[in-house]
């Protein structure tokens, strides 16, 4: 194999840390050396969590924004492109780039470009193909700009992409949904690959002892993630018997009605000690999304219950039963949150051990289980 770059001009510090060092840690499987491009405390944070074996890296460390507010957010996107361009201009032709983060408003200079220089180009996608799905409610400037670019890119009619140029989404189910919306001709530019992720040790533990179950969901709650649909749970189970919780923090709105209501909530930042401590004393992790979410894109919310072997209670979406049905139930998917409630109140006669799933799940899921998969895909796009 000719240069392998593995570039992410985008994130910073911890964002999208778990699929950027497993991703790194796959490519440090399929070639010996690997030039690094990206931010440094983003390099640094994979680098703490990979294991890049035999491969040798080389660092090439870029400056971009720290800030995670939305002007700093647009100006990644913008510095990012140029630094894209810059790198695409100065490897040496034929070789091979792996962009872990897809930045939309790259991508037709890179399809120009990569014909040029005669790259093979593997670009990991992520939630930025939920722009290309209809609109829901008002958006700001710059998303509707990244969405104009991502639908001018993917759903053009008569758009032809080079063959060695390959796009990669988290799971058979998104490229499923993927390819009802993409032209016919782009449709084999496209493979999937399952989430990787790292699972430390864990034991599958039941919450202890006692004459209460506890139910919580966790990270932000707000009305797009089910706010209005926890609160008429509340109002529907016994609290006493079914204590209910949000892990995370809570949008201003809801601060008054969840407190009258007994859900247990947190009113600033915790700390992820505390985080976990408290994930691990749950009994089911309730997830509300609604049931259209997911199409696009996979959770990593989910993974912190894989991750903790901690069984949920959700409501349906495309990706929840596609992990179901792949490797087996670890809690229970229903169609509304009228049913949410009775399986809550079922929980007392229902089974609630589902460790052999969580042993599947996190053996199928790991970098090293997927490795040999990844690499019969990524050999294809050589030939």
């Amino acid at each position: 194999m000719n240069k392998f770059c593995y570039i992410n001009t985008f994130s910073i510090g911890c964002h999208h840390e778990m699929i950027n060092t497993c991703l790194l840690e796959m490519c440090c499987n399929i070639t010996d050396s690997i030039d690094y491009y990206g931010c440094k405390s983003s390099i640094d944070t994979v680098l703490s969590g990979t294991e890049v074996g035999s491969c040798k890296l080389k660092r090439h460390e870029l400056w971009l924004p720290q800030k995670a507010n939305k002007i700093a957010t647009a100006f990644r996107y913008i510095i990012g492109a140029l630094y894209n361009i810059y790198i695409l201009l100065r490897i040496p032709s034929k070789s091979t780039l792996f962009f872990s983060f897809n930045n939309v408003i790259f991508l037709n200079i890179l399809s120009f470009l990569q014909r040029k220089k005669k790259h093979t180009v593997f670009i990991c996608c992520h939630g930025e193909l939920e722009l290309l799905l209809p609109q829901k409610g008002g958006i700001g400037f710059f998303a509707a700009f990244l969405r104009m670019n991502a639908k001018l890119f993917f759903l053009k009619k008569n758009r032809y992409l080079d063959s060695k140029l390959n796009f990669i989404v988290l799971g058979d189910v998104i490229l499923e949904n993927l390819k009802i919306l993409l032209p016919e001709q782009l449709h084999d530019r496209f493979f999937s690959v399952d989430h990787p992720y790292h699972f430390e040790d864990v034991r599958y533990t039941k919450g202890a002892e006692r004459d209460f179950y506890n139910i919580g969901t966790v990270g932000v709650m707000s009305r797009s993630k089910g706010g209005d649909d926890l609160s008429y749970i509340a109002q529907h189970v016994d609290i006493d018997k079914y204590h209910l919780s949000v892990i995370g923090s809570v949008e201003s709105e809801y601060l008054k009605p969840f407190a009258d209501l007994g859900i247990k909530m947190h009113h600033s930042y915790i700390p992820r000690t505390q985080f976990e401590s408290e994930v691990r004393e749950l009994d089911f992790i309730l997830f509300l999304y609604p049931i259209d979410s997911y199409k696009m894109i996979a959770s990593g919310a989910v993974f912190d219950a894989i991750r903790l072997k901690k069984p949920i209670i959700a409501i349906k979406n495309d990706y929840f039963t596609y992990l179901f049905r792949k490797y087996g139930p670890f809690g229970y998917l229903v169609d509304s949150k009228e049913d949410i409630v009775g399986v809550i109140e079922m929980i007392p006669l229902l089974n609630t051990d589902f460790s052999d799933s969580f042993n599947i799940l996190r053996g199928s899921l790991s970098p090293q289980r997927l490795i040999s998969e990844f690499q019969q895909k990524v050999d294809k796009c050589f030939c």
